[in-house]
């Protein structure tokens, strides 16, 4: 008997050409993707990390880069870091050193296969990022960033003479995005710095630029205004440095102007020549100079002279740095310019004012 011939199935060459332009339109999409948006990694490629740049046996001495407002660049000198557009600027040496310490060893997600791709689409050209730094040796190195790979997350990037482009934490950047007042070395408040108590107070003079004067010196009303002058703690700063002619001509501040100040003692310790620690003395006293008052708004905004928006500008004996505070705050320490202790007020009970 003779064998059936098995009937062809017609519908496999439909399915084969279906695949086949299944496929096509893939990989044509993938194309229009990867010259859209830079080369994109795929998940079975090598993402082994790799070390994209390191120096040792040297330290940074300048760092340049463009900041979040404008370009700055900051120079390592006497082992600490200066702003470079202005010396007097008070710089947080620690806040730069963690920037610029980055730089020193560059760890990458990846090195980036490049072969046969269009650099351009990296976004390494003119027009990338850059952080320039300058190492103790002479050399100068630019750091280039490029665009955000869309895939995983991570930044090209590369380097003055490297002829690699590896992908790096695009944190590394973002973290150079930075104002000035960022990098700003506040002064540390006498009062808080000295661990200052209230029962350490042994007197407050208020003077006026009038020349007139109060001196308190009784427990209730040092205690009163220590609270009162904790309010002059240096937080808010309108200028960071300014020289005696200035402080009196644009903030209206002199050491013969309004002022007030706190004497207090305190209690150290120090070790005789039996190993035995003794207590000693060190009397202290903290200025606050006061000068203009002022608003950044005009007065339909700011509710008027009686709003408490408007602030005054002052200064602390020893500092260039104009600070300003809520000139409530000062009034309520020129409040107690008439007090008096409770025994001298002839049984009118006038107390020191906080507010």
């Amino acid at each position: 008997m003779m064998a059936k011939k098995r009937k062809k199935n017609k519908i496999i060459f439909p399915l084969v050409l279906v695949c086949c332009l299944v496929a096509m339109i893939a990989a044509l999409l993938l194309l229009k993707n990867h010259n859209s948006k830079g080369p994109e990694l795929q998940s079975g490629e090598n993402t082994e990390a790799v070390t994209a740049f390191q120096r040792s046996g040297v330290i940074i001495t300048k760092v340049e880069f463009k900041g979040k407002s404008e370009n700055l660049s900051f120079i390592f000198e006497n082992d600490m870091w200066k702003y470079a557009g202005d010396d007097k600027f008070p710089v947080d040496s620690n806040a730069v050193d963690v920037i610029a310490d980055s730089l020193m060893k560059v760890d990458a997600y990846m090195k980036v296969d490049t072969e046969g791709a269009d650099v351009k689409s990296f976004g390494l050209t003119d027009k990338a990022e850059k952080i320039t730094a300058t190492f103790s040796d002479g050399r100068v190195v630019e750091f280039k960033f490029g665009i955000v790979n869309s895939y995983n997350g991570y930044q090209y990037f590369t380097y003055t003479d490297s002829s690699d482009i590896y992908l790096v934490d695009k944190n590394l950047l973002s973290s150079f995005e930075i104002e000035l007042e960022d990098v700003y070395q506040s002064e540390g408040c006498q009062l808080v710095v000295d661990g200052a108590k209230e029962e350490d107070v042994t007197s407050v003079l208020i003077s006026t630029k009038s020349g007139k004067q109060n001196a308190i010196t009784d427990e209730k009303g040092c205690k009163a205004l220590f609270t009162v002058m904790s309010y002059f703690n240096l937080s808010v700063w309108e200028y960071y440095y300014a020289d005696e002619a200035e402080m009196k001509e644009k903030y209206g501040i002199t050491k013969d102007g309004d002022r007030a100040s706190i004497n207090y003692t305190l209690t150290n310790y120090k070790e005789n020549e039996k190993g035995e620690y003794e207590p000693y003395e060190v009397k202290k006293t903290y200025t606050v100079y006061f000068g203009n008052e002022f608003t950044s708004a005009d007065e339909s905004e700011t509710g008027g002279e009686g709003s408490e928006n408007w602030k005054t500008f002052y200064t602390v004996e020893g500092s260039n740095t104009v600070y300003s505070i809520s000139r409530d705050k000062v009034k309520a320490l020129f409040d107690n310019m008439n007090y008096k202790p409770d025994a001298e007020t002839d049984n009118k009970k006038e107390e020191a004012t906080i507010e």
